[in-house]
């Protein structure tokens, strides 16, 4: 799994396209977009919140919070169809064992 996914990257790449104004902004962007494109070809752990932030904030200080925490949350591992058949699972065995202790007789 890539460390930074497209959705993350699509995000802080029109937020960088929104800050650059001219010319030799325009380099500060390119750095920043190899450094991200670098994170879309690794394999390893997704990036934190931290790491997107030190990634870009020593070029662009002035880059969005919000949009930082938007690529964080997007960047996060989804569960995948087994995270919600296993959390259906749990949910199904632990609501039968509640039926059971309440059909239980009273003494």
């Amino acid at each position: 799994m890539p460390r930074l996914n497209n959705r993350a990257y699509t995000l802080l790449a029109e937020e960088l396209k929104r800050l650059v104004n001219g010319p030799l902004e325009e380099v500060r962007r390119e750095i920043v977009l190899r450094r991200l494109t670098k994170f879309t070809l690794q394999e390893g752990p997704p990036l934190t919140y931290g790491e997107i932030k030190a990634t870009i904030e020593d070029i662009f200080p002035e880059f969005s919070e919000a949009v930082l925490h938007k690529a964080a949350r997007a960047n996060r591992r989804s569960r995948g169809k087994f995270g919600l058949i296993k959390t259906a699972m749990i949910g199904l065995t632990v609501s039968a064992g509640g039926l059971w202790v309440l059909n239980l007789p009273t003494q």
